[in-house]
């Protein structure tokens, strides 16, 4: 993985989709708290790249094909972490940079 494609995951999709989530200060107050965790635990389970080991190849795939269309959809990441943490917003090219990657690392799982 090109540090890039490290800094945009980091930035963006790290908070919901690993083990590594910084929980910021109102994470601990109801029924705000409630939301996070729900979201977090969502996320968690959708994709978490803390496990990206676990995945066999199949699913690995389908993670990666699943992350492309949801970043093109504007699906990820959500509104309402954008809204929070505006750093997190994906630009046109950071899109790009995630879905030649996302296409790579599928092209290297069917070799």
């Amino acid at each position: 993985m090109s540090p890039q494609v490290a800094a945009i995951l980091d930035r963006s999709c790290r908070d919901c989709h690993s083990y590594n989530t910084r929980w910021p200060w109102y994470s601990n107050i109801a029924p705000v708290s409630w939301l996070v965790i729900d979201d977090v635990n969502h996320g968690r389970e959708d994709l978490n790249l803390s496990d990206w080991g676990n995945y066999d190849k199949s699913e690995a795939a389908n993670k990666l094909r699943d992350m492309c269309r949801e970043v093109r959809a504007g699906v990820m990441p959500l509104k309402s972490y954008i809204f929070i943490h505006r750093g997190a917003q994906l630009s046109a090219e950071d899109v790009k940079v995630l879905c030649d990657w996302t296409a790579s690392e599928r092209a290297k799982l069917t070799q």
